[in-house]
């Protein structure tokens, strides 16, 4: 689990380590987040983040998403960008050495302007 290390991160990474067994890791970010989010403008252009069409969250999810970075809130938006930061970093080992035929499925949504080309 990553976390900031920044603010109210401390805290919840503290509270973490001494009441759970989860393998928190703080994490530093060496760039405000609209530069972070800038790198991974490609993913979103490209359709290859995928939203779930229904989702309790997803509204909130969005609105916030779209209103950065003059939007009220941006805890969601600094949750992504900690997660597409690990997986530009992970993804090569999380990328089977063998072909895995795609499914398309109309369950999903495409956040972006066009869907993948499959």
């Amino acid at each position: 689990m990553k976390e900031t290390t920044r603010a109210s991160g401390m805290g919840l990474i503290q509270l973490l380590q001494e009441q759970t067994r989860l393998p928190v890791i703080g994490q530093h970010p060496k760039d405000d987040k609209e530069t972070r989010l800038s790198r991974h403008q490609g993913r979103f252009e490209a359709g290859r983040i995928l939203l779930p069409v229904e989702a309790p969250w997803l509204a909130d999810f969005e609105n916030e998403l779209l209103a950065f970075p003059n939007g009220r809130y941006d805890d969601q938006v600094d949750a992504l960008l900690l997660f597409l930061d690990w997986l530009s970093k992970n993804e090569y080992y999380l990328t089977p050495s063998f072909p895995i035929p795609f499914v398309f499925s109309q369950a999903r949504t495409y956040f972006g302007d066009m869907p993948p080309n499959f």
